[in-house]
Protein backbone atom coordinates (compact mmCIF):
# COMPACT_ATOMS: atom_id res chain seq x y z
CA UNK A 1 0.00 0.00 0.00
CA UNK A 2 1.71 3.28 -0.92
CA UNK A 3 1.58 6.23 1.37
CA UNK A 4 -1.37 7.99 0.02
CA UNK A 5 -3.35 5.16 0.35
CA UNK A 6 -2.49 4.33 3.62
CA UNK A 7 -2.76 8.24 4.85
CA UNK A 8 -6.77 8.00 3.23
CA UNK A 9 -7.57 4.61 4.69
CA UNK A 10 -6.76 5.80 8.31
CA UNK A 11 -8.53 9.09 7.78
CA UNK A 12 -11.72 7.17 6.31
CA UNK A 13 -11.04 5.79 10.21
CA UNK A 14 -10.84 8.32 12.24
CA UNK A 15 -14.30 9.68 10.73
CA UNK A 16 -15.84 5.82 11.37
CA UNK A 17 -18.47 6.38 14.34
CA UNK A 18 -17.49 2.58 14.83
CA UNK A 19 -14.56 0.74 13.92
CA UNK A 20 -11.74 -2.11 14.11
CA UNK A 21 -8.24 -1.32 13.05
CA UNK A 22 -6.10 -4.59 12.95
CA UNK A 23 -2.71 -3.82 12.92
CA UNK A 24 1.00 -5.15 13.46
CA UNK A 25 3.68 -3.40 15.42
CA UNK A 26 4.34 -1.03 11.85
CA UNK A 27 1.36 0.86 13.03
CA UNK A 28 1.57 1.10 16.75
CA UNK A 29 3.43 4.30 16.50
CA UNK A 30 2.39 7.75 15.00
CA UNK A 31 -1.11 6.92 14.63
CA UNK A 32 -3.61 9.46 16.09
CA UNK A 33 -6.63 8.33 16.61
CA UNK A 34 -8.34 10.54 19.17
CA UNK A 35 -11.81 8.05 20.03
CA UNK A 36 -9.96 4.78 20.57
CA UNK A 37 -12.12 3.27 23.35
CA UNK A 38 -10.03 -0.58 23.63
CA UNK A 39 -6.57 -1.80 23.06
CA UNK A 40 -6.41 -5.61 22.28
CA UNK A 41 -2.92 -6.97 22.32
CA UNK A 42 -2.40 -10.77 21.40
CA UNK A 43 1.05 -10.49 21.56
CA UNK A 44 3.07 -8.49 24.30
CA UNK A 45 5.43 -6.07 22.92
CA UNK A 46 9.27 -6.54 23.55
CA UNK A 47 9.08 -3.66 25.96
CA UNK A 48 6.84 -3.25 28.94
CA UNK A 49 7.78 0.88 27.82
CA UNK A 50 6.14 -0.02 24.54
CA UNK A 51 3.03 -1.57 26.60
CA UNK A 52 2.15 1.26 27.86
CA UNK A 53 2.71 3.98 25.05
CA UNK A 54 0.16 1.58 23.08
CA UNK A 55 -2.74 1.55 25.81
CA UNK A 56 -2.01 5.27 26.36
CA UNK A 57 -4.05 5.72 23.16
CA UNK A 58 -7.17 4.68 24.93
CA UNK A 59 -9.37 6.79 27.70
CA UNK A 60 -7.83 9.97 26.31
CA UNK A 61 -9.06 13.50 27.55
CA UNK A 62 -11.12 11.89 31.12
CA UNK A 63 -12.72 9.35 28.60
CA UNK A 64 -12.79 5.90 29.95
CA UNK A 65 -10.84 3.03 28.05
CA UNK A 66 -9.73 -0.56 28.51
CA UNK A 67 -6.77 -2.51 27.02
CA UNK A 68 -6.58 -6.70 26.97
CA UNK A 69 -3.25 -7.98 26.81
CA UNK A 70 -3.43 -11.65 26.28
CA UNK A 71 -0.49 -13.59 27.96
CA UNK A 72 1.22 -17.05 28.00
CA UNK A 73 2.30 -19.06 31.52
CA UNK A 74 5.77 -18.34 30.01
CA UNK A 75 5.49 -14.78 30.07
CA UNK A 76 4.78 -14.08 34.01
CA UNK A 77 8.19 -12.50 33.69
CA UNK A 78 6.43 -9.57 32.12
CA UNK A 79 4.28 -9.10 34.61
CA UNK A 80 6.55 -7.90 37.13
CA UNK A 81 7.95 -5.17 34.06
CA UNK A 82 4.90 -3.99 33.66
CA UNK A 83 3.97 -3.24 37.87
CA UNK A 84 7.52 -1.42 37.34
CA UNK A 85 6.01 0.68 34.89
CA UNK A 86 3.11 1.42 37.46
CA UNK A 87 0.56 -0.72 35.66
CA UNK A 88 -1.98 -2.58 36.94
CA UNK A 89 -3.49 -5.92 35.52
CA UNK A 90 -6.80 -7.93 36.71
CA UNK A 91 -6.30 -11.35 35.72
CA UNK A 92 -9.61 -12.90 33.64
CA UNK A 93 -10.12 -16.40 32.68
CA UNK A 94 -10.41 -16.48 28.67
CA UNK A 95 -13.65 -18.30 28.69
CA UNK A 96 -14.87 -14.81 30.55
CA UNK A 97 -13.36 -12.82 27.95
CA UNK A 98 -14.64 -15.02 25.05
CA UNK A 99 -18.15 -14.92 26.73
CA UNK A 100 -17.92 -10.89 26.76
CA UNK A 101 -17.93 -10.92 23.14
CA UNK A 102 -20.34 -10.15 20.93
CA UNK A 103 -20.58 -11.90 17.45
CA UNK A 104 -23.29 -10.49 14.83
CA UNK A 105 -24.93 -8.33 16.85
CA UNK A 106 -25.69 -11.41 18.97
CA UNK A 107 -23.70 -12.77 22.54
CA UNK A 108 -22.33 -16.19 22.15
CA UNK A 109 -20.27 -18.86 24.09
CA UNK A 110 -17.26 -19.16 24.24
CA UNK A 111 -17.93 -22.73 22.87
CA UNK A 112 -19.28 -21.45 19.96
CA UNK A 113 -16.56 -19.21 19.16
CA UNK A 114 -13.72 -21.60 19.77
CA UNK A 115 -15.53 -24.31 17.48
Amino acid sequence: MDHGDRRASFQGFKSENSALLLCTDVAARGLDFPKVRSIIQYDSPGEASEYVHRVGRTARLGEKGEALLFLQPVEIDYLNDLQKHGVSLTEYPLEKVLDSFHVHGRKQSHKKLIS
